[in-house]
């Protein structure tokens, strides 16, 4: 019994002992100001955007069109990645038998990885069009469609500026470069294929 009585009073006595200590406060941490996010331009738009033919090449049936991209917006913007591109024939109808293919370079170079491309109001993007005009008779095809009109959109964006341009595109495809800050592909010729 004796036993019992100690038992039960040192549990009371802890038990009163922990209730008189007060909860430690959580560690302080000293008050940072967090430094404001770095802020880069806006995705450009297609409603900001102006087509033009900015040169090319052509050779063994291959043809290669560097098209520019102006941005005729009020501030700096980026492209990162490929342009949407489609084809439309005189009617203005989408010519959906010729498949845009994402390709880093063209016929005539190898092209350059993927990079943002930051483009001032005024100033230019580019990227390069490419097609094949020789028929795939082996395929069945004897003709090649006829495009009158060449739509892009900036990566992410629905809406298309247009540029008039006539292309006769063969094998059901046409190659579409990434967005680049100069009208010439920066890669070194040797590593054409």
């Amino acid at each position: 019994m004796i036993q019992r009585a100690v038992l039960i009073a040192t549990a009371l006595s802890a038990g009163l002992a922990a209730c008189g200590q007060a909860e430690s406060p959580p560690p302080a941490t000293p008050a940072v100001d967090p430094a404001p996010a770095e802020v880069g331009p806006a995705a450009c738009r297609s409603a900001d955007m102006q087509l033009a033919t900015a040169g090319g090449d052509a050779g063994m049936g291959n043809r290669v069109a560097v098209l520019s991209v102006l941005n005729r917006g009020e501030g700096a913007c980026e492209l990162v990645g490929y342009p949407t591109v489609t084809l439309a024939d005189k009617a203005d109808r989408p010519l959906g038998s010729i498949e845009a293919r994402q390709h880093p370079g063209a016929y005539f170079s190898q092209g350059d990885a993927l990079r943002p491309v930051v483009v001032q109001p005024g100033a230019r993007a580019y990227f390069d069009l490419a097609w094949n005009v020789m028929p795939h008779e082996g395929d069945g095809e004897v003709v090649c469609p006829i495009a009158t009109t060449v739509r892009v959109a900036a990566p992410g964006d629905g809406a298309f500026a247009m540029l008039p341009m006539e292309l006769t595109p063969c094998g059901g495809s046409v190659r579409v470069s990434p967005f680049r800050p100069t009208a010439e592909d920066e890669a070194p010729a040797s590593r054409a294929a």
